[in-house]
């Protein structure tokens, strides 16, 4: 998943607390993807 525009998104949702953020690192890293915090897009 090199090229951004083709992959699709994936988006983690869940409580405060739940392992978002490290569910989703793991997953980025699993797929070779790019991991974008959401907290940082606000």
């Amino acid at each position: 998943m090199n090229d951004i525009r083709s992959a699709p998104a994936i988006v983690v949702m869940g409580v405060a607390g739940c392992g978002k953020t490290v569910m989703g690192e793991a997953l980025a890293e699993a797929l070779g993807a790019v991991f974008i915090e959401g907290d940082r897009l606000h």
